[in-house]
C-alpha cells in the first residue's frame, strides 16, 4: 500500500494529474487517521486528493509530521510549529526540522483566547512568524476570537505569505489580512447550511484569496461527523465553494490548487 503512494517529485505530479487536489491542513498523526496513514491517504487519491499538509501543534507531532512525509513522499507534505494551546516551549526543534526539504511551512501556531495568557502566545506566536521569515518558509495560523491581535503582530512583520486556518473572521478582516500576503482555509463548516455567516463570508471573498482544507480528523462536515472526517472529504469542501460562488468544481479545484502552490512556494510547478 505505502509503495502506491510514493509519487515522486511534485512537479511530476502535477505533469501526471494536471494538478492535485490539495488538503493544506490535515492531522494524520491523530487518531482515527494515524492507525492506517497509507489508507487514508490511498482514499484520498482515489477521490483526487493527492498533496495533504500535515501541521505539527508540538514538538513531538511536528516530528511525526516530519517522519509521515519522509514515508509518503510526494503525497504529505510537513509543518512544524508550536499551537498556542500547547503553552510557551522552547523553539530549537522548529529550526532544526525545518532543515528538512520536505517541511514546507511553519505552523500551526497562531493566538486563541480560550487558551490562557495571550501576551505570552503573542510573544511565542512572534517568535515564530520571524523564524518563517529567516528561512522564508509560509506560516499556518490558528486564529479564536483574537483577530485584531493577530493582524497587529503580522502587521509588525510586514508582508508575508501563510493561511489562516479554518477562517472564521469577517470580510473585512479578511480584506486586512490578504494585503499582507495571507490566505484562507475554508473546510468543514462551509459545507453546513446553517453556518450562514461563514458561508455569506466564504461566498463574498475572491476565490483566488481561498485554499481548501479538512483539518482532518476535527472538522466535521455536513455528511463526515466531526473527529472522523479525513482528506477524502475535501471534495465536500469543494462542492459547497462552487455551489456558494455559482461556478464549476473544476473552476474551484483548479483556483485553489494554484493558491496552495503558490503559498507553499512551489509555484514553479505551475503547468
Amino acid at each position: 500500500m505505502t509503495d502506491l503512494l510514493l509519487l515522486g517529485p511534485l512537479c511530476a505530479i502535477r505533469d501526471n494529474l494536471g494538478g492535485p487536489m490539495v488538503d493544506t491542513h490535515c492531522h494524520l498523526y491523530v487518531p482515527p487517521l494515524a492507525e492506517d496513514p497509507a489508507r487514508v491517504l490511498w482514499r484520498a487519491r482515489s477521490v483526487g486528493v493527492s498533496v495533504v499538509v500535515v501541521p505539527g501543534v508540538d514538538a513531538l507531532t511536528s516530528v511525526e509530521a516530519v517522519h509521515l512525509a519522509e514515508q509518503f513522499q510526494g503525497t504529505v507534505l510537513a509543518a512544524v510549529g508550536v499551537h498556542p494551546e500547547v503553552g510557551v516551549v522552547p523553539l530549537d526543534f522548529v529550526t532544526q526540522l525545518a532543515s528538512n526539504t520536505l517541511v514546507k511551512a511553519i505552523g500551526e501556531c497562531g493566538l486563541d483566547r480560550g487558551a490562557g495568557d495571550l501576551a505570552a502566545q503573542e510573544r511565542l506566536l512572534a517568535a515564530q512568524v520571524a523564524i518563517a521569515r529567516d528561512l522564508d518558509r509560509p506560516i499556518l495560523l490558528h486564529c479564536r476570537g483574537a483577530f485584531e491581535r493577530l493582524l497587529r503582530i503580522l502587521e509588525g512583520f510586514g508582508p508575508h505569505r501563510g493561511i489562516l486556518h479554518a477562517y472564521n473572521g469577517s470580510l473585512e478582516m479578511a480584506t486586512c489580512f490578504r494585503r499582507l500576503g495571507f490566505y484562507f482555509g475554508v473546510g468543514g463548516v462551509v459545507t453546513r447550511e446553517e453556518a450562514t455567516r461563514v458561508r455569506a463570508t466564504f461566498a463574498a471573498m475572491p476565490l483566488d484569496w481561498l485554499v481548501l482544507e479538512t483539518d482532518a480528523p476535527y472538522i466535521g462536515t455536513a455528511k463526515a461527523p466531526k473527529g472522523m472526517v479525513e482528506p477524502a472529504n475535501l471534495p465536500e469542501v469543494l462542492s459547497a465553494i462552487a455551489f456558494l460562488h455559482r461556478v464549476p468544481e473544476e473552476v474551484v479545484e483548479r483556483v485553489s490548487d494554484e493558491n496552495a502552490w503558490q503559498v507553499l512556494g512551489m509555484a514553479q510547478c505551475s503547468p
